[in-house]
């Protein structure tokens, strides 16, 4: 089991249709297990590359991030936007099935 970084936000399901907030656990920054929400400060790894968490060129990062419909507990994968260094945004990713079939 991970140890990933969490970014609560309200969002659509893509296999439900249901707007709830969710958890969703970022895989990228400082995997400290910290709680964000869109706009604040992503916490990078320092000296090392961003793969490892490390902080990417001018703090810009469109980061692999999952999470798990509270409604029909089905899962799919998202993609954090961070701009400057702040969360900004997240969008569902169509190109990467869930692991729970349909």
């Amino acid at each position: 089991m991970g140890a990933y970084n969490t970014l609560n936000t309200p969002m659509t399901c893509p296999r439900c249709g249901s707007t709830e907030s969710m958890e969703v656990d970022l895989y990228f920054g400082f995997r400290n297990q910290i709680e964000y929400n869109l706009g604040d400060e992503i916490v990078w790894v320092e000296r090392k590359i961003v793969k490892n968490g490390g902080r990417p060129p001018e703090g810009d990062l469109k980061g692999e991030a999952y999470t798990e419909c509270p409604s029909c507990k089905k899962d799919f994968f998202v993609e954090a936007i961070v701009r400057g260094d702040k969360l900004i945004e997240v969008q569902v990713d169509h190109t990467r099935p869930g692991y729970v079939p349909d």
